[in-house]
């Protein structure tokens, strides 16, 4: 009985430390365009995202989407597929930020 419960414990052992397998973390790599320059009000612009990343963000650069908003709860907007769809409301030059990154096993948000 006691060589059958030793043999159980070293077979999960060997299942359990077999299983574990620690991910190289890479580094996100992106590109961002957008179709042009200019824009007119509420006219739609389209950012297109190309590269690997786990994770993208987007900060549009207006009063509450600001990048510098950070550290006070803004974490922008989530890039899904590939592509974002934005419309600003007020006339003016933005300074859009794009965060890409991929994450590690227990990673924590600062």
């Amino acid at each position: 009985m006691k060589i059958y419960n030793y043999l159980n414990i070293s077979l999960l052992l060997i299942l359990s430390l077999s299983g574990c397998e620690k991910a190289e973390l890479s580094m996100p790599v992106s590109q961002v365009e957008v179709s042009k320059n200019e824009y007119t009000i509420n006219e739609s612009v389209i950012f297109k995202f190309t590269g690997q990343a786990q994770k993208v963000s987007i900060f549009t650069g207006d009063d509450t989407h600001n990048f510098e908003l950070i550290n006070q709860g803004n974490k922008g907007f989530v890039i899904n597929k590939n592509t974002f769809s934005y419309a600003y409301k007020q006339p003016g030059t933005y300074k859009v930020v794009i965060v890409a990154s991929n994450l590690s096993e227990g990673a924590q948000t600062i």
